[in-house]
């Protein structure tokens, strides 16, 4: 049996292949979200206390503590961390921006497009949103007849606790830093926090959000240890089978501790997927890193297909919205995301 330490070799590992599925579930459990049956969503109708939604959230925390945390560690300097992080979020989110309010909007809203694009609400979107400081998701006249009245880009509330999370592992490299001594690679640094401390400067975060927060960064710290930890963690396929029987027992009886079982049995679950050698998906990588696009851009895709075709299933607008965000992942990926992370 080996250690995740052990097995971390390259790009062997199937985490593309789980983000993509991460980001699937999210679509599929937001094709209900916009056509106003969210009751009938499958998973939450089976368990009561989860969506597919919220469990592919929970995936890519996982992921994220994981990935993020070993990110710090093996970059040469914590600017060079700052950099990599942003080159990897914000060039994706540009064209979603670009999308939502100058593609998207003009072509679902009730405004004419000369009110449309003189209201200072548009421009102020895209700023927000590009910027992740866009938990007031709305443009004039867009979606306001829909189920999941006029939100544009429900998916990307998540984003702000994501990079919240990206300042709590740099928080971490710098007292690594400062413990060691390495004040010359702290100086070296210093721009780049100082960026990073006026990119969050005034912002002030609600507090049923933060709720969500404290419970998203229990999945991030998880991932967070288990790279930290990477040398003592055995991959064994029973013990993540026989932690998921436990889970379930505790389901069973409606156990308080049910949630916590959940979260460390998922978290276990997703490095046995991920690194255990019978489990490899060697192929898959090699086809490029397309959930980010899947995240970003299918929500307004879903609700422009919701806005027009009223009478669609949540079926049939999560094939299709799956297809055209596809596409446009896709795009995004090999001419956006790919070329920007090169810069790295």
């Amino acid at each position: 049996m080996a250690t995740i330490k052990q097995l971390d070799q390259g790009r062997n590992n199937n985490f593309d292949l789980l983000r993509f599925m991460a980001a699937v579930m999210v679509i599929f459990s937001h094709s209900y979200l916009v056509a106003g049956t969210f009751e009938q969503e499958p998973l939450a109708t089976a368990i009561g206390f989860m969506d597919f939604g919220a469990l592919g959230v929970r995936v890519f925390f996982v992921i994220s503590g994981f990935l993020i945390t070993k990110s710090m560690f093996r970059q040469p300097t914590l600017g060079s961390f700052v950099l990599a992080r942003a080159l990897r979020i914000f060039p994706g989110l540009l064209i979603a921006a670009v999308l939502c309010a100058f593609i998207i909007g003009p072509l679902c809203t009730t405004l004419s497009l000369a009110d449309y694009f003189a209201n200072s609400r548009v421009y102020d979107f895209a700023w927000r949103l590009f910027t992740v400081h866009n938990l007031n998701n709305t443009l004039p006249g867009v979606f306001e007849t829909l189920p999941y009245k006029a939100q544009v880009n429900g998916s990307l509330w998540t984003l702000a606790a994501e990079l919240l999370f990206y300042v709590a592992v740099l928080l971490l490299g710098i007292i690594i830093v400062i413990f060691r001594r390495q004040f010359r690679l702290l100086a070296g640094a210093f721009p780049a926090i100082l960026l990073v401390a006026a990119f969050f400067w005034g912002i002030v975060y609600a507090p049923w959000y933060m709720d969500f927060v404290w419970a998203w960064a229990v999945l991030f710290l998880l991932g967070g240890l288990a790279y930290l930890f990477s040398g003592r963690i055995i991959i064994n396929i029973p013990v993540a089978i026989g932690m998921l029987v436990i889970t379930a027992l505790l389901f069973h009886y409606r156990s308080p501790l049910l949630i916590s079982s959940f979260n460390i049995t998922l978290a276990y679950g997703i490095f046995v997927f991920a690194y255990h050698p019978k489990l490899q998906v060697g192929w898959f990588h090699k086809l490029g890193d397309y959930s980010y696009g899947l995240y970003i851009y299918a929500f307004p895709i879903q609700q422009f297909l919701k806005l027009k075709f009223p009478l669609w299933s949540a079926a049939l607008n999560f094939g299709t919205s799956f297809l055209l965000t596809l596409i446009l992942a896709i795009v995004s990926w090999y001419f956006i995301e790919k070329p920007m992370l090169k810069l790295k």
